[in-house]
């Protein structure tokens, strides 16, 4: 349509303010039209533009400008367009064109610029009876636009009662969060994180849960983003670290054994207050040990201002933090960033456990991750556990913790306390085991010697190696390694619980060299040696010890093999 006076100089779409003034004669008219041709308005939004600008210069900026605003015009002939902002376009089409549009305008987009740096993003709303203000249905289209920014798996959305219901629980969660907080309405929920080798709970993530007298549990996806947004994310989270707080006095007052706790920090968080010395100040107030509290980060979280943020993880681990890694594998994950920051443990995303009976992909990523990951001297966690066969497998690759809902849901301090106190709860791993396992969780079992410093010609290999505790008299295998399993089974004994059996039998002639070996590699705290036969001739298994707690006699060894 030919462009009045006042139009865009660059793209020469109407100006905002005719576009506005047509806008509002269009909604007067659109009550007399059918359904499908309802007045419907669409938004563009060229995301990551700034950047775009910054790396191949204003004039090439315009260019694209200028493209998108003859593409619209290509797709919606006849329909006013204009340009809101620097990167947002509005056009003013029909319901029976606007989703046609979007495609015509996406396609254009793409063919001319192949860099995945920057995307289109689309909004519309479809006008109702009783819509007379331009203002809010461009608002609406642009909310529309809005909740779709940063995701690549989805370039258009309609403003619909689902999104309006969700803007609506956005904006109760910005008026009510400082009564939420006043209130307690904000809880903490603790999901058990279990040491693998063993089943005890070794830590409890603290998860904020909204429970809200009129709209009910709000999920965290509902008020996290929008505090984030919002710039008040920090609030919330040294809230959370309170709590955990004052949490540890309750469960010290009732004789409970203390478990460490993870709490999650936003980026923000080290943007909005010099989170370190605040999350300090809060355990050094109610006498917590700062190694009792985990931070965990998501590593989307780390994006940009690298230097600064590297320099807030150190002041943390230099303050007695322990800093995890979390999602890890969640998208954004690149493995510099395990290079370029100084983490203590790695989380790896729920996603690598996806169809794990049917994708083997997944569990060749995750074993050799664990494996890397270990070398480098991290520990390992993997979230989203939900069958026993999942945790057999991360057993058997030696990853140190899981999490997921089959070793625990999240649930309330009062709950847990009642689980705790008839012993319906997993069994907690005792304070002073910690360094134990800590040092057992060290060992990698995919090593060509899991024990022996890395040279520069380490190159992994599989071997048949397991991990065994011997505690109150009794051996136990912490981590068994496939190929351990099957040496195993070729010397006749069925499995890991048919060995255990074994060992354990009093007098027992196949159990005899095991003791004797295990115990003396106790004592001299070097390698010792026995000989087996088997079906294809002598096998040699030796011994070294790589914990121990000798207030308690509770010993572990490697065991391999060969």
């Amino acid at each position: 349509m030919t462009q009045g006076i006042g139009a865009d100089e660059l793209t020469g779409l109407t100006s905002l303010v005719q576009f506005r003034e047509e806008l509002s004669e269009e909604l007067a008219k659109s009550a007399r039209r059918g359904s499908q041709d309802a007045l419907t308005v669409v938004y563009f939004n060229v995301q990551n533009f700034k950047g775009y600008n910054q790396h191949y210069g204003f004039a090439a900026g315009n260019e694209l400008l200028a493209l998108v605003a003859e593409a619209i015009q290509k797709a919606f002939p006849g329909r006013m367009a204009s340009r809101f902002s620097a990167d947002q376009f509005a056009v003013a089409a029909t319901r029976s064109t606007a989703v046609d549009g979007i495609l015509a305008v996406r396609t254009a987009f793409r063919s001319h610029h192949k860099d995945s740096s920057i995307w289109l993003k689309a909004g519309y709303y479809i006008t109702r009876p009783g819509d007379h203000d331009p203002g809010v249905v461009c608002d609406r289209a642009k909310m529309a636009c809005d909740d779709i920014k940063g995701r690549r798996d989805v370039f258009m959305r309609e403003y619909d009662s689902k999104l309006q219901e969700k803007i609506q629980l956005h904006r109760y969660v910005l008026d009510h969060f400082d009564e939420a907080i006043e209130n307690h309405w904000i809880k903490i929920y603790y999901q058990p994180i279990v040491r693998v080798a063993t089943g005890e709970v070794c830590d409890e993530e603290a998860l904020a849960r909204w429970v809200d007298p009129i709209e009910g549990i709000i999920a965290p996806n509902d008020f996290i983003p929008v505090l984030e947004e919002a710039r008040l994310i920090h609030q919330l989270d040294l809230y959370m670290v309170r709590r955990a707080c004052e949490n540890f006095a309750k469960l010290r007052e009732h004789g409970f054994e203390l478990i460490p706790v993870s709490v999650n920090l936003s980026r923000a968080d080290f943007e909005l207050c010099d989170i370190v010395a605040e999350v300090s100040a809060i355990l050094d107030e109610f006498g917590v040990s700062h190694d009792m509290v985990s931070i965990e980060l998501t590593e989307s979280a780390l994006a940009g201002n690298q230097e600064f943020l590297k320099s807030e993880v150190d002041r943390l681990r230099s303050n007695g933090f322990e800093v995890w890694i979390d999602d890890f594998g969640a998208g954004y994950s690149s493995l510099s960033t395990l290079k370029e920051y100084k983490f203590d443990l790695v989380k790896f995303d729920m996603a690598f456990l996806e169809g794990f009976d049917e994708v083997m992909e997944s569990r060749i990523m995750l074993a050799h991750l664990i494996s890397m990951t270990k070398e480098m001297g991290l520990k390992t966690l993997v979230e989203g556990v939900e069958t026993p066969e999942q945790l057999s497998f991360l057993r058997g690759i030696g990853c140190g913790r899981a999490q997921g809902f089959l070793l625990g849901r999240p649930a309330s301090l009062a709950e847990s306390e009642r689980s705790m106190t008839n012993r319906s709860y997993l069994n907690m791993e005792p304070t002073a085991e910690r360094p134990f396992y800590e040092s057992v969780g060290r060992i990698n079992l995919v090593r060509p010697d899991p024990v022996e410093p890395i040279d520069d010609h380490y190159v992994p290999s599989d071997i048949a190696a397991a991990i065994v505790r011997r505690r109150d008299g009794r051996y136990e295998y912490l981590n068994t390694s496939d190929l351990y399993v099957d040496f195993l089974r070729k010397v006749g004994v069925g499995g890991v619980s048919d060995s255990e059996r074994v060992i354990n039998e009093p007098g027992s002639r196949r159990s005899d060299g095991f003791v004797r070996t295990f115990d003396a590699c106790a004592k001299s705290g070097e390698w010792e040696r026995y000989t087996i036969d088997t079906e294809e001739g002598a096998r040699t298994i030796r011994m070294r010890p790589v914990s121990a707690i000798p207030e308690t006699d509770t010993f572990a060894a490697l065991v391999i093999a060969e």
